[in-house]
This record gives structure tokens, sequence and C-alpha cells, in this order.
């Protein structure tokens, strides 16, 4: 027994379910295939551990998909400014969404706030199927897309989209070339009582080998994210709370007053991934299942958005085949060079700050001091990362 559709996703997370969303509220009909549940919402839970610092673009793509309202009737925090040192603490850079006419530098929400946002709207949309089962296999045929489900139902689209995470089942399935870096590093996380009074601000502070940030979620709780070696995360891991927290207390001078633990520690090894090519005839990968980056500027979500919010502009701005690949590599021109200079540009503020060479040092204090006076470059820079840029897919521009 077979179903034909427009467009067929594999996976339902942040990315495949806004693309779903998109192309449904646009008139096209759409097919997700995600296995996972998500736990329902309640208040009185505890703050998940993965949380994603969210831009203006991708909030206004939110808006735009009728789903922000949802988001922030459940929890959510935004901050306007953000700090961020090196190991001296004598260079410091402060952004401010004042420099480009914002009211927020960025929002920070859990990961699974989002996805049950947008699963819900998805759900609830009658273009969309949502079939809670695993891809087994598929196929990219001359007129098709053909997938089968677990269970040996098949689907038959003119587009099959990977956005199934960053061991995309997909993406390995078709082949496609995998540019993989371990950086030998582990990405700590917790939640971390703060004194109420601490500014709701974003800190970050480099270390040799090591980067902490402070995510603020509440006035007097913050998300941490702490990049560092494998040793050294394991030490920490295992270390007794008091232990951990000195340790923090030290890295972060005490600005945010007698520090709490207020969660359990995990940690997850950290990679930086980019794929050959994003689109084959009938396919195209978006998300992690195209790009993972590291942490250190909170872009992984944001870019995931970015490549939703161009495939939409691609797919709704041709009268062709959905799945041809002259349509498909107008995706790929826009996004895959994008992701691939953003990868790079963190490696290199990774491997910049991390050094202790002297001359490098002296380079990275000098840069630091030119871009924290060069006010329009800087403004640049904040209006990059914001997403708000003005070639922008209609997504993410603001909501109307």
């Amino acid at each position: 027994m077979s179903s034909r559709t427009d467009i067929i996703i594999a996976g339902g997370g942040m990315a495949g379910a806004s693309l779903a969303l998109a192309l449904a509220q646009a008139g096209k009909t759409v097919a997700v295939i995600e296995p996972n549940t998500l736990m329902d919402f309640d208040k009185q839970q505890s703050f998940d551990l993965r949380v994603s610092a969210i831009s203006p673009a991708s909030r206004n793509l939110l808006q735009n998909l009728g789903v922000w309202q949802d988001i922030v009737s459940m929890r959510f925090n935004s901050f306007s400014t953000m700090l961020v040192e090196d190991a001296a603490g004598s260079n410091v850079l402060d952004f401010s969404a004042a420099e480009i006419g914002e009211t927020s530098l960025g929002y920070i929400i859990e990961n699974r706030v989002i996805s049950l946002c947008l699963r819900a709207a998805a759900k609830a949309h009658p273009q969309i199927n949502w079939y809670e089962n695993v891809v087994s296999g598929f196929s990219l045929e001359q007129e098709d897309a053909i997938v089968t489900l677990g269970e040996g139902k098949v689907l038959l689209a003119q587009l099959l989209v990977g956005a199934d995470g960053a061991n995309s089942f997909v993406r390995q399935h078709a082949n496609v070339e995998l540019d993989e870096t371990d950086y030998q590093q582990q990405a700590i996380v917790a939640l971390i009582g703060v004194h109420p009074e601490s500014a709701l601000q974003a800190w970050q502070r480099f270390e040799e080998q090591e980067v902490l940030a402070f995510l603020p979620l509440t006035a007097d709780v913050s998300s941490i994210v702490w990049s560092t070696t494998e040793e050294r995360a394991t030490q920490l891991l295992e270390s007794k709370e008091q232990a951990f927290l000195s340790e923090l207390q030290r890295l972060t001078s005490d600005q945010f007053g007698q520090l709490t633990l207020r969660s359990e520690r995990k940690t997850f090894p950290l990679y930086g991934r980019h794929a050959a090519h994003y689109v084959q005839p009938r396919l195209a990968l978006v998300g992690d299942a195209a790009h993972s980056v590291h942490p250190l500027a909170g872009q992984g979500a944001n870019l995931g958005f970015m490549d939703v919010a161009e495939l939409v502009r691609v797919l709704l701005n041709s009268d062709r085949d959905l799945g041809s690949l002259h349509v498909l590599k107008k995706y790929q021109r826009k996004r895959l060079g994008e992701n691939a200079l953003m990868l790079r540009s963190l490696e290199a503020v990774q491997q910049l700050y991390a050094s202790d060479n002297p001359l490098l040092t002296q380079v990275r204090s000098l840069g630091t001091r030119f871009l924290s006076g060069f006010k329009p470059l800087k403004a640049l820079l904040i209006q990059h990362a914001s997403g708000n840029l003005p070639d922008a897919p209609e997504l993410l521009k603001p909501f109307r």
C-alpha cells in the first residue's frame, strides 16, 4: 500500500517540523516521519539541559509560522546584552541589541519547548500527515522519491528532505560524503543558580582549551555550556558538587554571586560536521543532517532555521518539479557556502582563544580592542549573528 504527497520529511525536530509547517501553510502536502515522542510540558518541571539561543531572525520565523506565542506562553527568556571575555579578563567585548535597533539579542529557550510547539501546529495542520515511524529505506527515482517505513508502508513524493539530525540515516543511505572534525572536547551542560541581582545578560569566557557560557533562563537560573578537553570534562563531571562550583566561581570571578547547582551534570562530545553536498535529484538535507558546528556561538538551531527558510523560498518560487536538481541547487548555492564559512570561522575563533602563543595572544588582544572601539564593524557582526540581513528569505523577516 502506498500514499502520495508533495514532500516527505524524515525528521520532526525543530528543522523538520518548521519546514513541514511552512510548506503546508503554502499549500503543499507533506508527510513527516519522526519515531521519537516528546514529554508533555509542565511549568512545574525543571528546565531541560539542552537549550538554544534563538536569534531575532529565528524568532521572526517562529512568529511567521504562528507558534511564537505558544512558546512564550510556556517559558522563555530574552537577553539584550552579551559579554565576551578572554582568559585574562582584560579584553572584553560587549554586544548590545540597541546597536542594531533590536530590543533583544536573542532568546534562551529549551529545545523541547520549541519542538513541542512546532509539532503541535504541524500535527494539527490538514496538509500534514505525521508518522511516528522510522525510515527503513528509500530510493530516488527519475519521477519520485520512494520511502519505505518500518512497518512496510510506502510513501511517494517529488522530494525527500533529510532533517533527521547529525547521524542522519538519509544522508548516510544517500552516500553523501561527510567532512567530520573531532574537536576532542566534551560540552558539559547544567543548570546553575545565580544571584538574583546578576544582570540578565549572556556571558562567555574563553580560557586556554575551553569555553564557558552562561545563558540566562530566569533572573536566578542560568544554563551553562562548558566546552573543554575530554580529560578535564571527565574530572569535572566526576568531581564533588562543591569542587565543581568552586571552579565555576573562579572562572566567573564571582560576578554571578554565590553559585548553586540546580541539576545533574551531563556531557556530549563535540564534532564539526559538514556534508559535501546538500542536494541530489529528489533529495535535500537541512539542519544537523547537513552540518554541525561548535556550540561556542550558539548558532546550531539558527543555522537550521536559515536552511529551512531558504529551502522554502526556493521551492515556492519555482514552477518546476520540487525534486528537480536545477531547483535544489539554488538552495545549495545559498546555504552550503554560508554554513561552511560559519563552521570554519567558529573553529578559527576557538583555536585563536585556545592558543597560549604570545604572538597570537597579542593579536587577539589588539583585535578585541579594535573591534570593541569600531562600532560600525561591531554592529555589522551583531547584525549578521541576528540573521536579519537584507537578502533574507521572507520567513526570516519581521512578522507582518
